[in-house]
């Protein structure tokens, strides 16, 4: 016995849902021409965010202490794995890791109501159980404006690198 489908199936009913819609023209993404910041010129939302950058990627401070990142911020390790502010605190105060961290340069910063992001270039030495590492590595950092203040909410590291290899990049 042989069924036919009529033209009113139940897939032919359903079936609109499932066919792919025409492509929609997405709004070109721009991004923000990296340029020389002046005091002068940059505005005091730009002067906070990269005061935040400078603490966050330098340490310890002069007076030897490591940064404090802000509560439920979440960063990415170039293995892929989340860590928050508590257990960055913890590892830092292990016996076992000896580490110094600058910024090399601030790359992109792109600033907007209340969002902004800005990709650096930092350098890092640590020594983890008696083995030394040098890397310089790429940092993405998100910000958000809460109650007028910028707050780094998410980072994420890349992979280091030797500081005499090729630096990363070009860059736009």
């Amino acid at each position: 016995m042989r069924l036919a489908l009529s033209t009113t199936s139940a897939f032919t009913r359903i079936a609109p849902r499932f066919r792919s819609k025409p492509a929609q023209k997405l709004p070109q993404v721009t991004r923000a021409t990296p340029r020389t910041f002046s005091t002068i010129t940059m505005s005091a939302d730009e002067s906070e965010i990269r005061s935040q950058i400078k603490h966050l990627a330098t340490y310890p401070s002069p007076d030897g202490t490591m940064p404090e990142w802000p509560e439920g911020c979440l960063i990415i390790r170039n293995s892929g794995n989340p860590i928050t502010p508590a257990m960055i605190k913890q590892m830092m105060a292990s016996e076992d890791i000896t580490s110094s961290g600058e910024l090399i340069e601030i790359k992109t910063l792109d600033v907007g109501t209340d969002m902004a992001y800005a990709t650096t270039m930092q350098g890092a030495k640590f020594t983890y159980k008696g083995t030394p590492n040098d890397d310089v590595f790429v940092f993405t950092y998100v910000f958000k404006k809460l109650a007028g203040k910028w707050i780094c909410v998410h980072g994420f590291r890349s992979e280091g690198r030797l500081p005499s290899a090729d630096p990363p990049g070009p860059w736009p």
